[in-house]
Parts: structure tokens; C-alpha cells; sequence
């Protein structure tokens, strides 16, 4: 699976707010998402959620935290990967306020977290590449949050 989005100079890009980032891992590439976009990591076990019916298959439902309902994405069926299959326990990015229109406040399903690094310790992955977690988000349809239809 590939996001079509591939830097390799990815502190050029990074807004000075931020501080960290937080690396998980989609297929084969390592997402960095900014602290700034981050609110929370969490462990769902996949019996928590709530389907949410009418919706695509990238909306897996609805989880109860802290009294208030977080929608949950799939990253990688968002982007195409219609066949992903979830494990028992997810692993959940909660976007902050501060994420695109449309996206603040949801839980992005990603295959795992590997660590966060400081925005002065980046430049020792500079053999690496890695993709903005911003440019990944950008790529979700427009018409996610859309119900679909009963087909006849």
C-alpha cells in the first residue's frame, strides 16, 4: 500500500509549534504525526465498537471514552485498502482540534506505534523517509462522514 506521498526532508515542513512527532507505522511507511495533531494514543479492543450502518467501509464505528463518543477511521481502508483486516486491539490516534476540517476529534486506526521523536533528534532518520501524517489526512475522501445508501 502506498499514500503516493513519500519526503525525505520532512523537518523543512514542520510548522515551529511543533515539538514532536509521533511515528506509527501504515503497511510499509512510518506516518509522522505533529504533537500538535495528536491528542491521545489508545487501545481499543475491536468488541467496543459501535458499527455505525450506512456508512463506508473506512468508518468502523464508535467507541465510548471518557463519557463522549470518538468516530473511528480506518487509515488504510481510507486509503483503498478495502481488504484490511482488524485485529483484536486497535491502535488509535485521536486527532486534536487542530487536525484538517472535518477530521478533529476522530480516532485514526493505524497498524502501530513505533515511538516519538524530538524535532531536534530528526535529523539521525534522515536515511529514512517518512510521510507526514498531514499529507496522508489530506487524502481522506471528502465524502467520509456521507451515509451511504441502500442499493436497490
Amino acid at each position: 500500500m502506498t499514500t503516493g506521498l513519500v519526503l525525505q526532508n520532512l523537518s523543512e515542513l514542520m510548522p515551529l509549534a511543533v515539538r514532536r512527532l509521533v511515528l506509527v507505522t501504515l503497511g510499509e511507511q512510518t506516518l509522522a504525526f505533529a504533537d500538535t495533531l495528536v491528542a491521545e494514543i489508545l487501545l481499543v479492543e475491536r468488541s467496543y465498537i459501535l458499527p455505525l450502518p450506512f456508512y463506508g467501509a473506512p468508518v468502523l464505528g464508535v467507541i465510548n471514552h471518557q463519557g463522549g463518543g470518538i468516530p473511528l477511521v480506518s487509515l488504510r481502508r481510507a486509503l483503498g485498502d478495502s481488504e484490511a483486516i482488524l485485529p483484536e486491539k486497535l491502535t488509535v490516534v485521536r486527532l486534536t482540534e487542530l487536525a484538517p476540517a472535518g477530521l478533529a476529534g476522530m480516532g485514526v486506526v493505524v497498524d502501530r506505534l513505533v515511538g516519538s521523536v524530538a524535532r531536534e533528534e530528526w535529523s539521525q532518520f534522515s536515511t529514512a523517509t517518512y510521510v507526514p501524517a498531514e499529507s496522508v489526512l489530506a487524502q481522506l475522501v471528502p465524502s467520509l462522514w456521507q451515509p451511504q445508501r441502500w442499493s436497490a
